[in-house]
């Protein structure tokens, strides 16, 4: 029986790798491999293939597939950005299988979304000598010196004075550290739209092709109930709990000023608080609009209160944060509405 189920495993792991390559090389010859190609679809095709054969032949899959791709296409840059697209399928399998909280899935691979990113940069710069991480400076003295060639062309017609002003403003942030978090936070930014877009795209394919994952099959009744259903979708209390203290811990490290010294390891750092900030915002505020929804039997709470933290973004993105934290620790200091909350999504998911 388990030389038939690895037959069976082996031939659909095959034709799944051979569609691939024709797919790849399609794209490839009409200029669509950085249109979308290796950051939604090569990641969503190895999900499936790990949901549908397992970790063994996925991984012979790609290294199937990138070592074709190289003799075919001669180019290296393509077999890396396949592998890397299959690092983060295979992160999305393993979350669908063996992860049993969509949010803690969420968060996982929004983490492995920004390291893929930070390794094919590295790799870029070995190909190219082109790197964004690592030539931080760099990027900021193009930066600074369009701002100069606008200001320039501002004064030339005579443009308006504020605006000129706004622009040297612009141009005395460039290289400060206010600017550089700017940098990290859209890295953290990005990597959180990148895994969220590909987490519920393969799970949208997954569900199409009425594959099993394994111990959690109720995960797939998401496709058809997002709407409904995408207000329950929290972190458990204690990854939450777990992200506060990692985020605190870099503020205080900000505060010090620290830094390694090594550009990517730097940019982790500080790039993983801001997905830490952003999933543990979205919860605090989300749980805590629940709750007024909830007891008050209206929306009319939840919006002023979103009204508020909108005022408080004006003034300090900070106080914003943190007073949402503080708020969403005082309202729910034992989890009971996070678990009620989690028991309502379990229940509207199975129930699908």
């Amino acid at each position: 029986m388990n030389n038939i189920n690895n037959s069976k495993a082996i031939t659909e792991a095959s034709i799944m790798t051979s569609i691939f390559i024709v797919l790849t090389l399609l794209s490839s010859s009409i200029g669509l491999g950085f249109l979308g190609y290796y950051d939604f679809i090569v990641p969503i095709f190895f999900s499936i293939i790990f949901v549908k054969s397992g970790w063994k032949y996925s991984i012979l899959s790609v290294f199937v597939s990138a070592i074709i791709l190289l003799f075919i296409l001669g180019n290296p840059i393509t077999s890396i950005m396949i592998v890397q697209g299959a690092i983060l399928g295979f992160s999305v399998g393993i979350a669908f299988t063996k992860l049993n909280c969509i949010g803690n899935e969420i968060i996982f691979i929004s983490i492995i979304s920004l390291l893929v990113l930070f390794i094919f940069d590295f790799i870029l710069r070995a190909f190219t000598n082109v790197s964004i991480v690592s030539n931080f400076g760099e990027v900021s003295k193009d930066i600074s010196h369009a701002l100069d060639l606008l200001i320039k062309s501002t004064k030339a017609n005579g443009g308006n004075i504020e605006l000129v002003k706004i622009l040297n403003s612009y141009k005395l942030m460039i290289g400060t550290e206010f600017f550089k978090q700017i940098f990290y936070f859209n890295f953290g930014l990005m990597s959180f739209g990148n895994g969220f877009i590909v987490y519920f795209l393969s799970l949208i394919a997954v569900k199409k092709l009425n594959l099993k994952i394994g111990k959690y099959p109720y995960k797939l009744n998401l496709v058809g109930s997002m709407k409904k259903n995408i207000r329950f979708i929290f972190s458990s209390k204690k990854i939450f709990f777990a992200m506060l203290v990692y985020i605190l811990f870099i503020e205080f490290l900000k505060v010090l000023k620290f830094e390694t010294g090594f550009s990517y390891l730097d940019a982790s750092i500080y790039s993983i608080e801001y997905i830490f900030m952003i999933f543990t915002f979205k919860d605090a505020v989300i749980i805590v609009e629940n709750k007024m929804i909830s007891e008050k039997g209206n929306i009319k709470p939840a919006r002023l209160y979103r009204l508020i933290l909108i005022i408080m973004l004006l003034i300090n993105s900070k106080l914003m944060y943190f007073a949402a934290i503080i708020n969403y620790l005082w309202n729910d200091r034992h989890g009971e509405f996070r678990k009620l909350f989690e028991m309502v999504l379990n229940k509207n998911l199975s129930s699908s």
